[in-house]
């Protein structure tokens, strides 16, 4: 369960990472930030994320955007393209740090077991 947690919150800070920062930052308005935050703040109140709970996180945040005025469609299909391709590297720093996390518990479970 803690190690669900710390995974969880760490997947939240590499999201952070990669939406507010990069070539993410471009030209595209307010809107695209404002999607970014709102798809980085849903994340971080997922337990266990997934990229299933990702890509559903980003359809079901994107109509309330494509709906706004200054939202074009081309810009907006980027923007969604962007965001779910960023799960490779979320998932594979996940992945990184859930070996960290295992590697450091198993001297804690021998100690117990002593």
């Amino acid at each position: 369960m803690k190690c669900t947690a710390m995974l969880t919150g760490f997947a939240a800070g590499i999201i952070t990472a990669f939406l507010l920062s990069g070539k993410l930052r471009r030209k595209t308005g307010k809107w695209a930030y404002d999607m970014r935050k709102e798809v980085m703040n849903r994340v971080q109140k997922t337990k266990d994320i997934t990229q299933e709970k990702y890509n559903q996180i980003i359809d079901e945040i994107r109509p309330r955007y494509e709906a706004m005025k200054d939202t074009g469609s081309r810009e907006m299909e980027e923007l969604i393209d962007e965001l779910k391709s960023h799960w490779q590297n979320i998932s594979q720093e996940a992945k990184k740090q859930m070996d960290i996390l295992n590697q450091n518990k198993k001297p804690e479970q021998s100690q117990s077991k002593g």
